[in-house]
């Protein structure tokens, strides 16, 4: 538990080249994507061939208490998507509308710096925002398509689906 690029940067390098991790072909950083990467890791990552990287980036929304200004840092996720041999994606937990509204936002900004990458949305906990997430799942011709509400759905082209799952949702289409 915890924020994987908050104290333990120092040690990766070590850790990486240990010889039992010499099989090593994929390592996933789940962060909250607030964390600087320090230079000499980062000089590490963007040399070394050996491994692929993945940023699973979980920026916090209002919900968690966290200020936006303190959370959402679309320089620093540049920073992690510009390393080489990496891939990244944006996982944003919701609990209402209102979080769904924030994630548009946070994907503008990020979109703005030039990160365009795959965005899910994770309920919060709870049965009733459950419910209510499914109902802003995708609709063709009032069908609806629910995913494991559970796991994440992934959300393809990022904003353009938040905006159709808004305009379904506000147009009684749930």
């Amino acid at each position: 538990g915890g924020e994987p690029l908050l104290g333990w940067q120092r040690f990766y390098v070590d850790l990486f080249e240990h010889p039992k991790m010499k099989d090593l072909k994929n390592v996933t950083f789940e962060t909250n994507t607030t964390q600087t990467l320090h230079k000499d890791f980062e000089d590490y990552l963007r040399k070394q061939d050996r491994f692929e990287v993945t940023w699973s980036c979980s920026p916090k929304l209002s919900v968690s208490g966290e200020p936006w200004h303190t959370a959402i840092k679309p320089e620093i996720a540049l920073s992690y998507y510009r390393i080489p041999n990496s891939q990244m994606y944006f996982k944003f937990v919701v609990a209402d509308a209102t979080d769904v509204d924030e994630v548009t936002k946070a994907v503008a900004e990020y979109n703005q710096v030039g990160i365009d990458v795959p965005v899910y949305i994770m309920p919060l906990n709870t049965n009733s925002t459950q419910k209510t997430l499914q109902s802003w799942q995708w609709q063709e011709d009032g069908d609806i398509h629910q995913d494991s509400m559970s796991t994440y759905s992934e959300m393809p082209g990022g904003l353009e689906e938040i905006n159709k799952m808004k305009w379904r949702k506000n147009n009684g289409r749930d």
